[in-house]
């Protein structure tokens, strides 16, 4: 009696296992999002109208009439570093400034509330900066503002991500928005404004 129970469970063990005899029907698996394949964390130095800051050393640098344009291939993306320079004063200094701030809040749109700010002054240089990074999927993840009041200069820039959408997965973009993060923080803090003149 317990060898003929023993015959009908591994039996039924079986058939559940075999799919009841029925080849197994293919099941797509859930959707995985590819990795960025990140530029190395090696960087080069550039200048222009006299500031220099370091930049990703795979990417691409153009000259561009207020600054430069640092282009990533594998992302899709451009950051657009402006120079703004010859800055008279204090006063003009922080308009320029809160200008910039107001243009960063602009390029966030709705997503405003749903960035990370990490600001203050770099102690080196009394070099005042703002990092701000959007933790929803914007076309502008990652934003920079920095400079030096002493000498007259601001340095803004902006990563620009012309193929993602509002419908983008952040998990899908995640790690570019890290890489992007992880450069433009190199670019405010390898900043120097030794020679650039009022």
């Amino acid at each position: 009696m317990h060898k003929s129970a023993l015959i009908i469970a591994v039996a039924a063990v079986v058939a559940a296992c075999n799919n009841g005899g029925q080849r197994d029907v293919a099941v797509p698996l859930p959707e995985a999002y590819p990795r960025a394949y990140v530029y190395p964390d090696s960087f080069r130095t550039v200048t222009f109208r006299g500031v220099t800051f370091d930049v990703n050393a795979g990417a691409r640098v153009d000259s561009a009439e207020n600054g430069i344009n640092i282009i990533y291939p594998r992302y899709g993306a451009v950051v657009y570093v402006s120079v703004h320079d010859k800055i008279k004063g204090p006063e003009a200094f922080s308009a320029e400034w809160t200008g910039r701030q107001r243009r960063i809040a602009m390029n966030l749109g709705a997503s405003a509330g749903s960035a990370s700010t990490d600001g203050g002054v770099r102690e080196d240089i009394s070099a005042p900066y703002t990092i701000v990074r959007a933790n929803t999927t914007v076309q502008t993840p990652v934003q920079i503002l920095t400079g030096n009041a002493e000498k007259g200069v601001i340095i803004s820039a902006a990563a620009f991500m012309e193929s993602w959408s509002a419908v983008t997965p952040y998990d899908s973009i995640k790690s570019v928005t890290d890489a992007l993060e992880r450069d433009l923080r190199h670019v405010v803090f390898s900043a120097r404004y030794g020679d650039a003149e009022n």
